[in-house]
């Protein structure tokens, strides 16, 4: 993995071999979801269809099933990517000089991509299980 150091500290170089490898398996991810998800939500049909029953004990049990596994790594990675992508330096349009100020990079950041792969990254399988979960042992019984 080719790095610097900055005077501020550390920064990927954005084209490091590292950086491109990771750029790669980003774009694979992000084909997935965009063709693999789509055909999960209008085929898959969950195995525990019976919400009621499902959180009658009111105990939060996750589902682990690989459809869940796959949709949390994934989740998991793109906020891996945030950091990433937050340290990793780039050529300044004018001059065409590489900029490794960790700030500079992070401004940078925070005025593109960063909101959207925020939140890209939020886990919303994981929220929605807990959300369940907390409307069904709300509504059952308190």
């Amino acid at each position: 993995m080719q790095n610097g150091k900055g005077l501020r500290g550390f920064y990927l170089h954005p084209e490091s071999t590292f950086k491109q490898i990771w750029s790669i398996f980003i774009i694979l991810l992000l084909l997935y979801v965009a063709f693999i998800m789509p055909f999960k939500l209008a085929f898959y049909e969950d195995e525990e269809d019976d919400i009621e029953n499902r959180y009658s004990k009111k105990q939060f049990h996750w589902r682990l099933n690989w459809v869940y596994s796959i949709d949390l790594l994934a989740d998991s990675i793109f906020f891996a990517d945030i950091f990433i992508t937050g340290l990793t330096a780039y050529f300044d349009d004018k001059e065409g000089k590489l900029v490794t100020d960790n700030k500079m990079i992070f401004k940078r950041y925070l005025k593109g991509w960063f909101a959207i792969d925020l939140i890209a990254s939020l886990p919303y399988t994981l929220l929605e299980e807990v959300l369940l979960y907390y409307e069904v042992t709300n509504s059952f019984g308190n």
